[in-house]
Parts: structure tokens; C-alpha cells; sequence
């Protein structure tokens, strides 16, 4: 039998039933969508309106909103470049891209500060503030449909 292409709001769904391992009952809970329905869209037998889209976007986007303030109580504030990439309105591809260069530039500026000769008593100036991990944290995501490894960032308070 052979499957059909899902939209990518939908696979982005799908991957969220699946990762958090939640029943249809409670993602219909979740999206209040009932289930019968959210089952012809994850299984590609029916394709959603537009309207519904829309606010499947808007319900990963509170999910995931959520995840990144109970990752920053914990004192471990990170975002997703993915969420980043989309609260932006700017491709997360472009979005790498731009990161690599911050990174870049950091790395540069990382090198002409360890260049320099500080005196040993002043203990502000000891510490580098431009290392790319205080901002930028190399990772990866599996991508819904194709099941590949994708580059991603986790974003720092900093970085943002």
C-alpha cells in the first residue's frame, strides 16, 4: 500500500503524537480536534482546510513555546532554532546560515581577545564572553517525514 505525502503541519503533528507517545483521545483533548478527524489527517486518507492548518500551527506553537519556559525554569534556557525559524517568518535553512556566521564572527572575536596580554589582577577581563557555546549550541532533530538527521541549534538567552 502506498502512503501518502502528509502535509508538513501535519507531520510535525504526527511527530508530536508519536514523541510524546499521547493517544488520539488526548491530542484531541489537546487541539479539539476530534479524533476520527485527526486520524484521516496523520494517516493521509483526508487532507485538511486551510483553517485547520492554521491552527494546528498555532497549537505546535504554544506546545512547543511552553516546552522552551519549562526548559528556561529549569535554568537551562534554550530555543529550538526551529521555533526561532518560524516565529521569524525567516527559512530555517537561511537561519542556520546565519547562525554559522554569528558563530564565526564570535570565533574571531574569541581569538583577538585571547591575543591580548590583560594583567593578571583584572578578573573582569578574564573571562570570555565570546565563546560561541554561550550563545549557540550545535544538535539535530529527525525530520518527520524523511526520517533524516537535520543540523539544528539550541539558541541561548544570550544568542536570542
Amino acid at each position: 500500500m502506498r502512503t501518502k505525502k502528509l502535509n508538513s503541519t501535519i507531520a510535525m503533528l504526527k511527530e508530536y503524537k508519536e514523541s510524546n507517545r499521547i493517544t488520539y483521545e488526548e491530542l484531541s483533548h489537546q487541539t479539539g480536534y476530534n479524533t476520527g478527524t485527526l486520524n484521516s489527517w496523520i494517516n493521509g486518507t483526508v487532507k485538511p482546510l486551510p483553517e485547520s492548518l492554521k491552527a494546528v500551527e498555532q497549537f505546535l506553537n504554544r506546545v512547543y513555546a511552553s516546552k522552551f519556559v519549562d526548559i528556561a525554569e529549569a535554568n537551562k534556557t534554550y530555543i529550538d532554532s526551529r521555533l526561532v525559524a518560524q516565529w521569524t517568518g525567516k527559512a530555517h535553512k537561511d537561519l542556520l546560515e546565519d547562525i554559522r556566521g554569528y558563530i564565526e564572527n564570535l570565533k574571531q572575536s574569541q581569538a583577538k581577545t585571547l591575543g591580548r596580554k590583560f594583567p593578571p589582577y583584572d578578573k573582569s577581563r578574564s573571562i570570555n564572553v565570546f565563546k560561541p557555546q554561550y550563545y549557540f549550541i550545535e544538535s539535530h532533530y529527525t525530520h518527520p517525514i524523511n526520517k533524516r538527521k537535520m543540523p539544528c541549534y539550541l539558541i541561548t538567552q544570550k544568542g536570542c
